[in-house]
């Protein structure tokens, strides 16, 4: 798939929403306020999924050029996936805040024992 175009069409308040996936690694661009500029620069990452490992990092002090490297580097053999903000979590389904412990899923993870027995996290993002 290319994603040139729909990486070129980002507009930097959405670019964190957007993430690329390989079946070995993650990638974005993060925006990361420098307090020596007073202002953000902007950074495009890979990183391994498990093992976590980061691959490269690559620093922009615009969103232009990070855009730009990003839809050269992640324009083929990735897939480009966007978070519509729609789609709640589990734990959102009935109104609870993330990290409770007290949505359905959390409450079944703790009562079974496993992994998140505390109740919390079972959505994984807590």
């Amino acid at each position: 798939m290319n994603n040139l175009l729909r990486i070129m069409s980002l507009d930097e308040e959405d670019v964190h929403r957007v993430s690329f996936v390989n079946p070995r690694e993650e990638a974005g661009i993060n925006a990361v306020y420098d307090p020596e500029v007073s202002g953000f620069v902007y950074q495009v990452f890979i990183h391994n999924r498990f093992p976590y490992l980061s691959r490269e990092t690559r620093e922009f002090s615009t969103f232009a050029e990070a855009r730009s490297h990003a839809a050269k580097a992640f324009s083929t053999d990735w897939e480009m996936l966007a978070w519509d903000q729609k789609t709640k979590r589990p734990c959102e389904e009935g109104g609870y805040e993330c990290g409770s412990g007290s949505c359905a899923t959390c409450s079944t993870m703790k009562s079974e024992g496993g992994e998140g027995s505390t109740g919390c996290g079972g959505c994984g993002h807590a």
